[in-house]
């Protein structure tokens, strides 16, 4: 088992959705990154979002959509990608640390340490980690 999370922020740094989901069954980790964001782009898609900047922090899976003859043993994965994006307009990548990420991250981290299974999307920020959104939001903002 394996936990995703994405987290919606506006232009200014402030959260506007976040979600978790679990992810069972997963043979790798680039199949759980590739899975994580799958979900991430369909949700985007699904929550009409139209100008979105997706943060990876696995640059593989960032090439295999942009520049898709550079990273031939991902054919599969940047195809697939590629497909989901068609709903999504103005949409980008950038290629982050896991520092960057760490709201997601905390989020994603609670599928397998505390066991939170369900999957939700939310509005703002969670209360459980409202202490790291507001720094990230300052840092950000």
């Amino acid at each position: 088992m394996t936990g995703a999370a994405w987290v919606l922020r506006d232009s200014g740094g402030g959260t506007v959705l976040h979600s978790r989901r679990a992810f069972e069954n997963v043979g790798s980790f680039l199949d759980a990154k590739f899975y994580s964001l799958m979900w991430a782009t369909e949700s985007m898609r699904s929550h009409h979002v139209e100008k979105v900047i997706f943060e990876v922090e696995s640059a593989d899976l960032f090439g295999a959509v942009t520049k898709p003859k550079a990273w031939p043993a991902y054919r599969y994965q940047g195809t697939e990608l590629r497909k989901a994006l068609v709903g999504v307009q103005g949409w980008d990548f950038s290629v982050v640390s896991a520092k960057s990420n760490r709201c997601a991250h905390a989020i994603a981290q609670s599928v397998t340490k505390e066991k939170r299974h369900q999957s939700y999307v939310a509005m703002g920020n969670p209360q459980w980690l409202r202490d790291l959104f507001e720094a990230d939001r300052q840092r950000l903002g």
